[in-house]
């Protein structure tokens, strides 16, 4: 039977409207927290059942109620923008979260909060929450820009994927596009019809287990503000950002006065033709210095950093 004081319980936000970042992130967490030892719980939103098979497959358990949740845990893990405060205010358990998750007058009286931002108790791109492997990926890159991956998460509930397909539609270059597709993408039917008939080559593909194959062949990555930015950045592929959630600029903001990426603006903002100019201002030389600086800013470690400190951290505050 689990010792659940020798465990964590991971609460994080897995509605179909919060998409799929926070799952993901905390998911890489989990696994190198697993494999340093510890058991790990979640406690998913309710309607989240999309999450369950991704969870049993890493060996996790799982909660989708918090009248569920019983015993007494070593530590919470919180990655969430509207937590149940009534039950954290319960949990008598230390409580560590990302900082954008975090409001701490809502907060038990143990708490840390990790970001890749400034103001967070502990701070810095280093931690950045992703899997390990997208650090060693070998970028290829053309001679000349050519290979575009688009993807905006698992829900993309601004259209953005369809928007930008269109744009890119009217350029006289021809491109070698990799479209995917979230599994929660209503518009799923329309962009596959889109990319069966658009006139550059290009690939689908539908709720792929990871991105790290597709992003190996690619030049450029075209994306939303979210955990697809950071994974880029760990690989070195340069990385054109557009804003498709409040929450997402920040980090966007953040990124791109750093040089690491481009950032295009809100969705609701993009015209086509400034798109494409942008693009085209996008030189071998631009695109390599971008790819330069966005490896030594995040190294892929960042999980490993947040699970050794959070569990000194957590012994600590339980005495």
């Amino acid at each position: 039977m689990k010792n659940t004081q020798k465990a964590w319980l991971f609460y994080v936000a897995s509605a179909p409207q919060f998409g799929g970042g926070h799952v993901m992130r905390s998911l890489e967490l989990a696994k190198t927290m697993q494999a340093n030892g510890k058991d790990i719980d979640f406690l998913l939103d309710q309607h989240a059942a999309h999450w369950f098979p991704v969870l049993s497959e890493h060996g996790f358990e799982y909660f989708d109620d918090v009248n569920s949740v019983t015993g007494e845990y070593e530590g919470l893990w919180l990655d969430h923008y509207h937590p149940d405060y009534m039950f954290l205010n319960r949990c008598s358990y230390p409580v560590a979260g990302l900082i954008d998750t975090v409001n701490k007058s809502g907060f038990p009286k143990h708490s840390i909060a990790y970001s890749a931002h400034v103001g967070a108790n502990v701070s810095g791109f280093e931690y950045a929450l992703l899997n390990p492997e997208f650090a060693k990926i070998e970028r290829s890159p053309s001679p000349v820009l050519s290979r575009i991956t688009l993807c905006f998460g698992q829900k993309d509930s601004k259209g953005a994927t369809t928007k930008i397909l269109s744009i890119l539609e009217s350029t006289e270059v021809p491109l070698k596009l990799n479209v995917v597709c979230g599994a929660q993408n209503e518009a799923y039917a329309a962009i596959k019809e889109y990319v069966d008939r658009t006139r550059h080559d290009a690939q689908f593909y539908h709720a792929p287990s990871n991105l790290i194959e597709i992003m190996a062949q690619t030049d450029l990555f075209i994306g939303s503000g979210g955990v697809s930015v950071l994974e880029s950045c760990a690989a070195g592929i340069p990385y054109l950002a557009i804003i498709t959630a409040e929450n997402q600029s920040a980090q966007v903001e953040e990124l791109s006065a750093l040089g690491v990426i481009i950032n295009a603006g809100k969705i609701e903002h993009i015209i086509d033709t400034e798109f494409l100019n942008l693009i085209d201002t996008l030189t071998p030389m631009a695109l390599n210095q971008l790819s330069n600086c966005s490896r030594k800013l995040i190294d892929g470690n960042g999980a490993q950093r947040i699970a050794n400190e959070i569990t000194t951290w957590a012994k600590n505050a339980n005495g």
